[in-house]
């Protein structure tokens, strides 16, 4: 909880920094802004952070788990034998016989919700509940992917070595973009610490990709992410900052809810 709070003391700093700089444009200030009002709605301080939260020293935690089994669907299997056989062959589909290797186990145990060093990851599959809840980003490869968790679940697999307390994300990725919504092109490189990155607005991988997988472990998480929709490039952008504990999408001009 002490990083966090220093994490967000830091963003602060390299954000005021930012806006009182004679070089840089108007819309450069407009959008620091944006992130740094988003970051004045989330929760602040450790004794805080806590209290919202309910975590403790454990990394993972997990919220209520779903009333019944979930039959897995054909991208959940086919990822789910991507999984198990990313080695060796271990895992086969029902419908065939391969000496040596197991048939996949079809239901998977899903919980509400989990949280991932005190933040709470709802999966966008969950109706009622607003999809930046479940807006993530890990590292493959050292390169950032986002995307929005759909699952989070448990899945006991026969002949297979993972742990059954192992929990796993399923996550619909996004398509990273080369464009930037700022002329300086530059100015996110110069603070790192921001977490900036843009993707193709409303696209996102096959969910049958193998980079990135659709399954990971909940615990390879790195964090969540905030996202905005550009609106004054064409083609739209989307953008999100690793100020995960500010979920509400920031509403200005160019940079709007991305439910709109």
């Amino acid at each position: 909880m002490m990083r966090e709070f220093q994490r967000g003391v830091q963003l602060e700093t390299v954000m005021e920094r930012t806006i009182n700089s004679p070089t840089k444009s108007v819309l450069e200030k407009d959008f620091v802004r944006i992130l740094s009002g988003n970051m004045s709605k989330g929760p602040r301080g450790t004794i805080q952070d806590a209290a919202q939260s309910g975590s403790t020293s454990e990394k993972v935690q997990l919220g209520p788990i779903g009333k019944s089994a979930h039959r897995v669907n054909n991208s959940l299997q086919k990822a789910l034998l991507q999984l198990y056989n990313w080695e060796e062959p271990h895992v086969h589909f029902g419908s065939e016989d391969i000496e040596g290797t197991e048939t996949l186990h079809m239901y998977i145990r899903t919980y509400q919700h989990a949280f991932l060093s005190g933040r709470k990851i709802i999966p966008c599959s969950l109706h009622g509940y607003p999809v930046g809840s479940s807006l993530i980003q890990a590292l493959f490869d050292n390169v950032p992917y986002a995307g929005e968790v759909l699952y989070i679940f448990s899945h006991r697999q026969p002949g297979v070595n993972v742990s059954h307390n192992e929990i796993f994300a399923a996550v619909h990725w996004m398509v990273p973009s080369k464009w930037s919504p700022l002329d300086n092109t530059n100015l996110w490189s110069s603070f790192p610490e921001l977490g900036i990155e843009t993707w193709k607005f409303n696209k996102f991988f096959d969910l049958d990709t193998n980079l990135p997988p659709m399954i990971i472990p909940f615990k390879n998480i790195q964090c969540q992410v905030s996202r905005c929709k550009v609106t004054h490039t064409d083609p739209h952008l989307w953008i999100t900052t690793t100020m995960d504990r500010f979920i509400t999408p920031a509403i200005a001009a160019g940079f709007t809810d991305d439910n709109d």
